[in-house]
């Protein structure tokens, strides 16, 4: 379903569709999120305990790599999809150059540069992915560059970006447990653990009972589940959770993926020590 913008697609959506699950791209978190990940759609469709027949992406036009997952869903699922777009709005005239003039220059104030936004998205979205792959690894601007076609002086700003980011939020949640052992007077250790050679890694090992790895990204990737998997294959740790900014719950290979807040609550609820 496509149309010029407000002319009342969205308000069809609320009020006539309202047992479909919604997937607005104007929202940036959900933007993000997909554009990051474009499988994390049908993952989030799949998990709930009714999946929903009729799901709506509004704005499709912004996000077009998530057709593949929308024509999987509908030959393995038999889901129902209503896609929207719109078009730059503009008010009518009985000057019609003038109306035209005004379409292409809001077309591409609108579109265009939004999608010279997205380019850059995906730079940071390729570079994260490189590195995460080097996590604990003496860092290569180059190699980075080279490896996710990203130039080396744009790898050195995100670098900065992380370093800003990741050590902040790591060592917040980590004193939030240590906050929680100290108040429950809890003798459980509170470890570092890493493999010989130094290929994996998990930020906090709570005696037998959990390990917790923490990623500040706002969009969950499977390769940040390296270290959990490596460490929970020895069999040593009870309960294992990756915790991040991303807001979507999820379990994969007993891997418990928890947004922050959650997290934070189950720890002083009782539930994770």
């Amino acid at each position: 379903m496509f149309g010029p913008r407000a002319t009342g697609k969205s308000w069809l959506i609320k009020n006539q569709l309202k047992d479909a699950q919604v997937f607005d791209l104007l929202n940036i978190e959900t933007f993000t999120r997909l554009l990051r990940r474009p499988q994390s759609m049908s993952e989030e469709i799949t998990s709930k305990k009714v999946v929903p027949q009729k799901v709506v992406i509004d704005e499709i036009q912004k996000l077009p790599q998530l057709l593949d997952e929308v024509h999987r869903m509908i030959e393995e699922r038999g889901i129902r999809f209503l896609l929207t777009g719109g078009l730059p709005m503009i008010w009518s005239s009985d000057e019609y150059w003038t109306d035209l003039q005004a379409y292409v220059h809001l077309y591409l104030k609108e579109e265009i540069i939004a999608e010279a936004i997205v380019r850059k998205v995906d730079h940071y979205a390729r570079f994260l992915d490189v590195i995460g792959h080097r996590s604990g690894d003496e860092l290569n601007y180059q190699q980075i560059s080279s490896d996710s076609a990203v130039p080396v002086r744009t790898v050195a700003n995100f670098v900065e970006v992380l370093k800003d980011t990741l050590l902040a939020f790591e060592h917040f949640m980590i004193q939030e447990i240590r906050a929680y052992l100290g108040y429950s007077k809890s003798d459980l250790p509170l470890t570092y653990w890493r493999t010989v050679g130094d290929k994996h890694e998990v930020d906090c090992v709570i005696g037998d009972t959990a390990a917790v790895e923490f990623k500040s990204f706002e969009t969950f990737s499977e390769r940040s589940l390296s270290g959990l998997r490596a460490l929970k294959s020895e069999k040593k740790v009870k309960n294992f959770y990756l915790i991040s900014r991303d807001p979507i719950r999820r379990k994969i290979d007993g891997i418990e993926i928890l947004p922050y807040d959650a997290f934070l609550q189950a720890l002083w609820d009782g539930e994770i020590i």
